[in-house]
């Protein structure tokens, strides 16, 4: 059977994306203050950062960033700008799909210099808003703007960009045990914690 989607929120409070997390089946969210988060001895599969970043990420988790800090250890970022419109960057995106952003205004957000890992998703002619990529064997999503200096949590659109993110960020294929015919090719996804996968054969050997 499928396990649990172990998701660790660090924030002082941010309903708007607690909930949007929870509405994927079976995930259990659990949140900590900033002041009281410590490297966790459990696993979790994503680690959502509500304007914070510790000095040391957890192994192996995916990693959500919300409007980062100034000085973090994940990318350069400036002070917030006022934001004149947001675009996507490329249109057909899945990440954005059943997505609109015609009625979406973002306030003020982070000035981000974009890393040589990030690809970028959502845009405004001030700064990037939303980046995607992998550093290090972790997959990373950063959204530059407090949700709270939007109105993108009040739109139909929120939920939906929510679920799409989670599925990049933790795919359903880590958290699931597949179901195959003898014959069929199995395509193996390793949960983030995972230092190695073993194949044992019906002979018994290990691969």
């Amino acid at each position: 059977g499928d396990r649990p989607t172990r998701v660790l929120l660090v924030s002082d409070g941010n309903v708007f994306i607690e909930r949007a997390l929870r509405l994927r089946p079976a995930t259990q969210v659990t949140r900590v203050n900033p002041s009281d988060y410590a490297p966790q001895a459990q696993s979790y599969d994503l680690v959502v950062l509500d304007g914070f970043v510790p000095p040391v990420l957890p192994a192996g988790s995916a990693v959500l960033l919300l409007h980062p800090p100034a000085n973090n250890s994940l990318l350069s970022v400036g002070s917030d700008v006022a934001i004149s419109s947001v675009t996507a960057i490329r249109q057909d995106d899945v990440l954005l799909s059943d997505v609109p952003l015609s009625s979406v205004h973002v306030a003020r957000s982070r000035h981000i210099d974009p890393p040589g890992w990030a690809d970028l998703v959502l845009g405004s002619p001030e700064t990037p808003l939303l980046l995607i990529g992998e550093q290090s064997g972790r997959r990373l999503a950063v959204l530059g703007f407090d949700v709270h200096q939007s109105d993108l949590p009040l739109q139909p659109g929120f939920p939906v960009l929510a679920q799409h993110l989670l599925d990049w960020l933790v795919p359903r294929s880590s958290v699931s045990t597949p179901v195959v015919q003898v014959g069929e090719s199995v395509s193996l996804a390793p949960l983030p914690e995972a230092v190695g996968i073993t194949v044992v054969a019906p002979d018994g050997r290990r691969v």
